[in-house]
């Protein structure tokens, strides 16, 4: 599902077009995450609710997603979708009885280090809308726990409890807490490096891919023969 059409479409893949217009498509004002300190995690956060409303509200309202649910028997090998704030596309992977693959195009937030135990200690490891260097002050680590502890709470009450209630109206009411979900999503690709984002310990199911849309090299023109 995307709001951009496909010159072509690749064999075996299964392409939604989503007719609603969405208020975060090449708008998103990246001088909100350069603010004071309280404004960096707060931005996130209120970016993310937002996100969250527009892509499960609306999406799902779709007609072409709508007629896609109604009428789709197909068998699906696996699922891709962003986690973000994207909790009710989840249920996808419950309806289609097939294993969902996350993407991030950024260092993931920090309410998914807890769907994939991915050890995040607030000691080292530094809140993705925070400019910390590798190593941190001890205001800066007590500061970064908070952060973490009021992100990862707003998230299950404003995104995660918002998302389940849209996948119920359209999947049923047995649709089970989104916890469930997220913590069986087999894998996690993530676009970031440890030579840009620090190192940081990480688990199988989690895949750092930053550079993985640069094409191969292009060996150099033989020089050496005018040259010499």
């Amino acid at each position: 599902m995307s709001y951009f059409a496909l010159a072509t479409t690749p064999s075996n893949f299964t392409h939604i077009l989503l007719r609603n217009s969405s208020v975060f498509v090449n708008v998103v004002d990246m001088h909100r995450y350069k603010g004071h300190r309280t404004e960096k995690w707060y931005s996130v956060i209120d970016f993310a609710v937002n996100y969250a409303k527009i892509t499960c509200d609306y999406d799902f309202s779709s007609p072409t997603v709508e007629h896609f649910l109604e009428n789709c028997n197909t068998e699906f090998d696996v699922i891709i979708t962003q986690v973000f704030s994207h909790d009710c596309f989840y249920s996808f992977g419950r309806k289609f009885q097939a294993p969902i693959v996350g993407i991030s195009p950024f260092r993931w937030v920090t309410w998914v280090d807890g769907y994939f135990g991915t050890p995040t200690h607030p000691a080292y490891v530094g809140n993705v809308v925070m400019d910390y260097s590798k190593r941190l002050s001890f205001f800066e680590r007590v500061e970064n726990f908070i952060i973490g502890m009021i992100h990862v709470w707003c998230h299950k009450i404003w995104i995660a409890e918002r998302g389940h209630d849209v996948a119920k109206r359209y999947f049923g009411v047995d649709v089970p807490p989104f916890q469930d979900f997220a913590m069986n999503i087999s894998l996690l690709l993530v676009y970031q490096h440890f030579s840009l984002n620090f190192a940081r310990p990480m688990v199988p199911g989690v895949v750092e891919v930053g550079g993985m849309h640069i094409g191969r090299l292009n060996n150099l023109p033989k020089v050496g023969t005018f040259l010499i």
